[in-house]
């Protein structure tokens, strides 16, 4: 009796071997990073398929032979040439095996792969027939790998779904690292103001000893024009920017493009450069500042509230700034201080009076208001308005008067009256048991000794009690919390 034994086995990092047709030994396999080399496979000894170039696997000797012809495996970055672009196409070849009973290639099954450096599946697709006799080519970004290895695996079958797989290592250089310290994206900058520009570069070696890592050189562009840079040593560089130079034409406004280059010391292809494109905000235009309420020349006290706009249609307002100066005494916006809100389109209010009930000896108020916006551009407002943070007059026995009028001719006056009426008891009258209590109640704002022109305010009427006390011995009216008004 005779007996025939195969035996097939699997690594740990996912390549195979499986017996021959006759049950010997096939050709050898490799993982898809095992080493650099010429990027083919083909049937070994044994009727199996050997590996050739960084690593390949057949599973039959009737499988297609695979070659990878484009890009080149790269090891060394100081003598190989390594990948520069973003985008690189890999060209593969696919072709019968020579094996008696071979079976003819299914393009359809022809995939090409690119892995990053731990051996990862990064993109595939299906390879597409260039206008060479069996071949196929498949285009990658190379921006999602880093800098550094990759891999690019090419595998078929063919029409009897016999497979093989092919694979070479190459280098990808991206250039040096940049990193943006200012302007940040997005940012907003006075168009009127230098602009400060500041990034860091560092070398991006592939390989331990690679020595063509090292920066060659930097670049600048603003709003598309060339930008002297100074070497601030340890790979940091800077720059000034004045978008008032003439350079510019007219100031820009609005997005304005910043372009970051660094390029290394790469001899092939060539020099790697790396590119960081972003926006920044350039405004020159102040915020439009406008008060709301009260109206100019206005009545105000400590009941008061200023509502104001504050507006830029540019870089924005920065909340941060926005100020009431009251005379002198500065008071800035905060969302949590109840004094203040802030509502949609840019409407703040404050409570005014609150803030000016104590400056007593002051009969108006000066009330100047600023805000920038995001780009430092500085906005104003003020307004005049008259003080009243006395008590209304309240009377309940006023002298008598006499009521001027005017025409265009002569003054006319009246009789001496009572402004109450004849009907309204005086102080000390004495009342059978009726009488008709009246009170003349007015409001005026805020005077100095000497001034000879004063403003009437508005009395709050629905704040008018008359108080009856029987008993002569307290007080009627009494001011509990020393405000100056009586409660």
């Amino acid at each position: 009796m005779a007996w025939v034994i195969s035996c097939s086995g699997k690594d740990n990092h996912g390549g195979f071997l499986v017996p021959n047709d006759d049950g010997g030994a096939g050709g050898s396999v490799s993982h898809p990073r095992a080493g650099a080399g010429g990027g083919s496979s083909s049937a070994g000894t044994g009727g199996r398929g050997g590996a050739g170039g960084s690593g390949g696997m057949v599973d039959s000797a009737l499988a297609p032979a695979i070659k990878i012809t484009a890009p080149k495996a790269a090891a060394d970055p100081n003598a190989d040439e390594v990948l520069t672009e973003d985008q690189v196409t890999v060209v593969c070849q696919v072709v019968r095996s020579t094996a008696s009973g071979a079976a003819a290639v299914d393009a359809s099954t022809v995939k090409i792969a690119m892995l990053d450096a731990d051996g990862k599946e990064v993109k595939s697709a299906s390879g597409t027939p260039t206008e060479n006799d069996n071949e196929y080519s498949a285009a990658f970004v190379t921006v999602p790998v880093a800098s550094g290895p990759v891999t690019f695996q090419c595998t078929a079958s063919d029409t009897a779904k016999h497979t093989a797989s092919t694979s070479i290592d190459s280098l990808i250089d991206h250039g040096p690292e940049i990193d943006i310290i200012e302007p940040e994206k997005a940012s907003a900058h006075n168009g009127l103001a230098p602009m400060a520009v500041e990034f860091d570069t560092a070398p991006v070696p592939l390989t331990k000893g690679d020595k063509q890592a090292d920066i060659s050189g930097v670049s600048l562009t603003v709003y598309g024009v060339d930008v002297k840079t100074t070497d601030a040593g340890g790979g940091k560089y800077k720059a000034t920017v004045n978008f008032s130079d003439k350079v510019f034409g007219a100031v820009p406004i609005g997005p304005v493009p910043v372009v970051l280059t660094a390029s290394n010391k790469r001899k092939a292809p060539g020099k790697a450069t790396h590119s960081i494109s972003y926006s920044i905000l350039v405004d020159g235009t102040p915020p439009a500042v406008a008060v709301v309420s009260p109206a100019p020349q206005a009545v105000v006290g400590r009941a008061s509230i200023l509502k104001f706009t504050a507006v830029d249609a540019g870089a924005g307002i920065d909340n941060s700034t926005v100020t009431v100066k009251l005379n002198e005494t500065p008071y800035v916006f905060s969302p949590t201080n109840g004094k203040w809100s802030l509502e949609t389109g840019g409407l703040f209010t404050f409570q005014l009076g609150a803030e000016v009930k104590n400056e007593g000896g002051d009969t108006q108020v000066t009330v100047n208001i600023s805000a920038n916006d995001k780009a430092g551009n500085a906005g104003k407002g003020s307004a005049i308005f008259n003080l009243d943070n006395q008590p209304p007059i309240v009377d309940m026995d006023p002298p008598n008067l006499y009521e001027v009028t005017s025409n265009t001719t002569a003054k006319q006056c009246s009789d001496y009256f009572d402004p109450l009426g004849t009907d309204a008891p005086n102080d000390l009258h004495t009342l059978p048991n009726y009488g008709r209590f009246r009170a003349l109640v007015y409001d005026a704002t805020n005077t100095k000794a000497g001034q000879s022109d004063f403003f009437f305010a508005l009395t709050d009427r629905n704040s008018v009690q008359i108080f009856v006390q029987y008993d002569k011995n307290s007080p009627l009216l009494q001011d509990e919390d020393g405000d100056g008004v009586c409660d």
